[in-house]
């Protein structure tokens, strides 16, 4: 009697250590199915010419003439190989993977035919193959995808974010700098912010954006349409000098990697109360970077205009990739199997505590620590050392894993592994005592 309900309890505890592993696989399995959706079927993927896949892309933008230069290339990242160019478009500026085959271009086609103008445009970057396509504000310089079917855009000329939904074709929100900042657009024309990036937050809840002339970067809340906090302001150019491409590589504390343009530097800042701190900066470049990304890996990738070039560059500013690229004014670059967000880490999560910000008088980090209590400084410790071993799980895990979900993996992994152990120490026990 004594051993039937024994066995009973043990059966209801399979069953809910079962079933907590179940529920701890669902996100990432669920993300697997959206990721398998977005790309394509694999029987499909297998059909296509097939390059390496680790690859970067490019983009140039040219100047008046097609023959400038004007170009999106493929390059194998190992090698330096040009897989692919193409070179249909009177300009080329965003490029953004949205998975292993397809990429979102936005592109100028008014110098190619006067009665065209600005398009997103989704390109199957293997075979050539223009997926979808739709018009966008002249000047337009950035679009990203945000998911169920709504598109950010940069749009300069009217200087606002908007969201433009492409099932219903139309704006279903925006935020104009113009009514935001009155008395930086009186007396102004059309593009006075000339706001050249928009970078979808947390699923679009908020967007990291980049007017440039203001020389400042800000984070706008969705549902609010508030400033949640701003880098640098107008003409203080010891912080931004008409920056490009910012961004976010953490958001507590909020710390962002941008082109810093107009001082020919790629600088990382951390906020650190109401202060931002430079964290990292490289500087060694012809001039007027446009695009910066932290990999996972602790690199920056880094478009260097000037010198027609795409960098990839360690955290002590060593450069171990250099790809040229052909033309004028380069102006984007990602790397395909990290998507749009890198997702790589801060600095301050790459080098040892007791070392100081690399190319910085001193980190902010560890001076704020020293009036915290020991309590905080070993919870801040401890959740930063979770994010770091996130950064590095990106070189072993599926790309398209977020944070929570690959926390929710690792920890059906230990679960399930306790489980496996207590099983097997059962089973000794009871063959012993039989």
């Amino acid at each position: 009697m004594s051993r039937g309900r024994t066995d009973r309890r043990v059966g209801r505890r399979r069953v809910l250590a079962a079933l907590l592993v179940a529920l701890l696989l669902v996100p990432a399995a669920t993300s697997g199915v959206e990721h398998i959706v977005e790309n394509g079927s694999a029987a499909e993927a297998a059909d296509l010419d097939r390059p390496a896949g680790n690859v970067t892309f490019a983009t140039s933008q040219g100047r008046e003439f097609q023959a400038a230069g004007a170009a999106f290339v493929v390059i194998d990242t190992d090698s330096g190989e040009r897989l692919r160019r193409y070179d249909d478009f009177y300009r080329y500026y965003d490029v953004d993977p949205l998975g292993d085959n397809r990429v979102l271009l936005v592109a100028d086609l008014q110098g190619v035919d006067p009665s065209s103008g600005f398009f997103a445009v989704t390109m199957n970057w293997r075979t050539g193959e223009v997926v979808d396509r739709f018009p966008i504000p002249a000047d337009t310089h950035d679009v990203d995808y945000i998911g169920n079917g709504e598109y950010a855009i940069a749009d300069i000329k009217s200087d606002r974010v908007s969201v433009y939904d492409r099932s219903r074709e139309q704006v279903t929100w925006f935020f104009d700098f113009g009514d935001q900042y009155p008395n930086r657009s009186a007396g102004k024309g059309e593009g006075f912010t000339h706001l050249n990036d928009v970078d979808p937050i947390d699923n679009g809840s908020a967007f990291l954006v980049s007017p440039r002339n203001l020389d400042r970067v800000v984070l706008i809340n969705r549902s609010t349409k508030r400033v949640e906090w701003t880098l640098g302001s107008e003409d203080d150019r010891s912080v931004l000098y008409e920056q490009h491409n910012p961004t976010l590589v953490s958001r507590s504390p909020p710390t962002v990697l941008v082109a810093d343009s107009e001082n020919d530097r790629v600088v990382e800042y951390r906020k650190n109360g109401s202060a931002w701190e430079a964290t990292w900066r490289y500087t060694d470049l012809e001039g007027w970077p446009r695009d910066a990304d932290r990999l996972p890996n602790g690199n920056t990738l880094i478009v260097d205009t000037w010198g027609t070039q795409v960098l990839e560059v360690t955290p002590e500013g060593e450069v171990v990739e250099r790809y040229e690229i052909a033309g004028q004014g380069t102006y984007d670059a990602e790397r395909l199997p990290h998507g749009e967000e890198p997702a790589g880490p801060p600095i301050d999560a790459l080098r040892d505590r007791s070392e100081p910000a690399i190319d910085s008088p001193g980190s902010a980090a560890d001076s704020g620590r020293s009036e915290l209590g020991t309590g905080v400084d070993d919870a801040v410790e401890l959740v930063e050392s979770i994010e770091t071993a996130y950064y590095l799980s990106q070189w072993v895990l599926p790309s398209w894993l977020g944070k929570g979900e690959s926390l929710a993996l690792v920890l059906a992994a230990v679960f399930g592994l306790g489980w496996v152990m207590s099983e097997s120490y059962r089973l000794i026990r009871r063959r012993s005592s039989n």
